[in-house]
């Protein structure tokens, strides 16, 4: 079972892949390097029996944990503190396992009812996954049981890795590519050459914890490589020479607690909060209830959106407040015509909001002819000169309207007592006075 050549020929796949476990416990990583886990798939000069290993990250020095040589594992991923790996298909099924990463010894979980190429786990979902020559399944960690997703559309993918945000890639054997997974449909999309023949066992995992893609990659030489998600250009870190398959990295993602509240009692329902683990894309969603409004989402009082749904990527702890107001549903005016007479008294337009409760009652008061008449920001109506004019009341909330035609006719004819009326008798009096040569 040496070193045999991956073959794809007439739709068969012959594979001789070499690789995963499942490891009880976890490693503790230096700011420098780390230990992961795999399975040495060939012995060849590398002085190392198959099975069950550990490897110094980026050094490559390799250690021997158990070890097996009647089969061998295909993938492999941390699942929190637990290492899960797939055996390569024995009679045309995988198996899934637990590992001790320190003894090496497996335990078997069950059958995955499928040959699988490829193991990993999302994060960022709870959702292990598994690829099968060119097909995406999902797989039951208490069963192991496989169940399909759809077609990658590619040759053949030997290994998968899943991201902290649950960003799903593959590396094609055939096509020395690296492509990325759709989740939900299965389906591949290029993302590029990785610059290496590559061939045998191999395998790629991500360190969760940096966001940095690397491969135990076999190309006439097995190495460790990191590898550019976004271009699948590969950098050789250390040649290893063996051929590592279920290589897996543990982690140690800090989680960080969601709080989202209501500012209204009864106001709405929001989706979405909880603890997760950091760089998970987070989408909060928010529905409000029947005569409540939903306005915008903030946290310490900073407006952060005004969409129901607010989306952001996980790095610290969150206190956000969805803020609902009660809506205008409807505006009346004390009196929709009003007559008045130019620079005559003044009229006092009186709005009724509702409902009564109403969170935001302001109100803009405008005249569409104001030479006519104008009106205050109180609504109060000063007629001007003869004419016609609408006096408007627009609700800020909502933007619904009232009107009142306002009619103002010409000045009114004074009455009371004229001044001629005082002036004429005090005339006479002065002038007889004066005729009678009086004196004062």
């Amino acid at each position: 079972m040496k070193n045999k050549k991956i073959i794809i020929s007439c739709f068969t796949i012959f594979l001789s892949v070499l690789f995963s476990v499942s490891l009880t416990g976890g490693a503790v990583k230096a700011a420098d390097s780390f230990i992961a886990y795999g399975w040495n798939a060939y012995r060849g000069n590398t002085g190392i029996e198959e099975g069950t290993i550990k490897l110094e990250v980026p050094d490559g020095n390799i250690t021997l944990l158990a070890t097996e040589s009647e089969f061998f594992m295909s993938g492999g991923d941390f699942v929190d503190n637990i290492l899960y790996m797939v055996s390569y298909p024995i009679a045309g099924q995988s198996s899934l396992y637990t590992v001790d990463t320190t003894t090496g010894v497996y335990n078997l979980i069950g059958n995955t009812n499928v040959d699988l190429s490829g193991f990993t786990y999302d994060v960022s979902t709870g959702i292990a996954y598994g690829a099968s020559g060119s097909n995406l399944y999902s797989i039951n960690l208490d069963t192991g049981a496989g169940t399909l997703i759809g077609p990658i559309n590619t040759d053949l993918i030997i290994g998968i890795a899943c991201d902290a945000q649950g960003n799903l890639y593959g590396v094609d054997v055939g096509e020395d590519s690296l492509y990325s997974i759709n989740k939900t449909t299965g389906s591949g999309t290029v993302i590029g050459y990785m610059g290496i023949d590559i061939n045998y066992a191999q395998d790629i995992c991500f360190d969760r914890d940096s966001g940095t893609l690397y491969g135990t990659l076999y190309a006439n030489s097995g190495g460790l490589y990191e590898i550019n998600t976004v271009t699948g250009a590969t950098s050789l870190l250390k040649d290893i020479s063996a051929e590592i398959d279920a290589f897996a990295i543990p982690y140690n993602l800090q989680e960080y607690t969601i709080n989202a509240s209501v500012n209204l009692t009864g106001a709405g329902s929001i989706t979405g909060a909880g603890t997760y683990v950091q760089g998970n894309n987070i989408t909060l969603y928010v529905t409000a209830n029947p005569g409540y409004k939903f306005i915008n989402w903030t946290e310490d009082g900073n407006v952060l959106s005004k969409d129901a749904s607010y989306s952001f990527t996980l790095g610290g702890d969150r206190n956000l407040v969805a803020n609902f107001i009660v809506p205008v549903t409807g505006i009346t005016l004390n009196s929709n015509n009003i007559t008045l007479n130019a620079k005559g008294s003044s009229y006092q337009c009186i709005p009724t909001i509702n409902p009564i409760n109403a969170t935001q009652k302001d109100i803009i008061w405008t005249s569409t002819n104001p030479s006519v008449a104008t009106v205050s920001d109180k609504g109060l109506v000063k007629p001007l000169v003869e004419g016609t004019t609408i006096i408007r009341a627009t609700s800020v909330d909502g933007q619904l309207v009232a009107e009142a035609v306002v009619n103002v006719g010409g000045v009114l004819p004074q009455t009371g007592v004229s001044p001629m009326t005082v002036l004429l008798p005090l005339i006479f009096i002065t002038s007889g006075i004066a005729l009678l040569g009086i004196k004062k």
